[in-house]
């Protein structure tokens, strides 16, 4: 059986490893201590823990954390408060077909997913369709693995356009675009400056992000 271990080596240096009880794993290339890990079994009394350890020579050990499985992964979705939230706003409206998958998003993708929806085709009731009905993009994305229909790209299913969007999104908020006004990108790419209407886009999507991402 694995476990997710998160092993917080240095002040704000994270290591992920999916490793088993009583077997060791490189410390990640990037960090600056070549050591390796130690993992022990889960405590008896709570099996959904386990003991991580650094090993810092031949013959010491050095315990570093006890690290709650569930709650680490769950960090990384939107609570149910979010998607309570995200429920009433989107109610009536086609992408509310697309929030069991969004919901699958970390909690900023996702405000800006229904966010960002609701800004550019009132959360798919203004939508590019093609010959087979729904393209689901309501985000008026682009992305040239897919058909285009009316200039954007036709996605063949509510699942692969919250992916292709959401995988977006998280890299552009991976560079430090946390906020409708550090996304506008979205819109106006590198024209942004010149573009009258940004303002207005980081408004009109800050009304419905802010609401998602501070419910908690």
């Amino acid at each position: 059986m694995k476990f997710l271990a998160v092993v917080p080596l240095t002040a704000g240096m994270i290591v992920n490893a999916n490793v088993e009880p009583n077997t060791k794993t490189k410390i990640e290339p990037n960090s600056e201590d070549n050591g390796s890990l130690q993992v022990s079994a889960a405590p008896a009394d709570h099996p959904d823990r386990l003991v991580v350890v650094k090993r810092k020579d031949d013959d010491k050990t050095e315990n570093i954390s006890v690290t709650d499985k569930n709650s680490q992964e769950n960090e990384n979705q939107v609570s149910e408060k979010q998607l309570e939230v995200m429920e009433k706003m989107v109610a009536g409206h086609p992408i509310a077909k697309m929030l069991p998958y969004i919901a699958k998003r970390n909690p900023v993708t996702a405000a800006f997913i229904v966010s960002i929806a609701k800004k550019e085709s009132n959360w798919g009731k203004v939508a590019p369709r093609g010959k087979n009905g729904d393209c689901f993009n309501y985000w008026g994305f682009k992305d040239r693995r897919f058909p285009f229909v009316a200039g954007h790209s036709c996605f063949p299913s509510a699942e692969a356009a919250v992916s292709a969007v959401g995988n977006r999104i998280d890299k552009l908020t991976a560079n430090g675009r946390a906020t409708p006004a550090e996304l506008v990108v979205w819109k106006c790419g590198s024209a942004c400056a010149k573009d009258g209407n940004a303002g207005k886009w980081i408004s009109d999507v800050n009304k419905y992000f802010r609401p998602i991402a501070s419910a908690k």
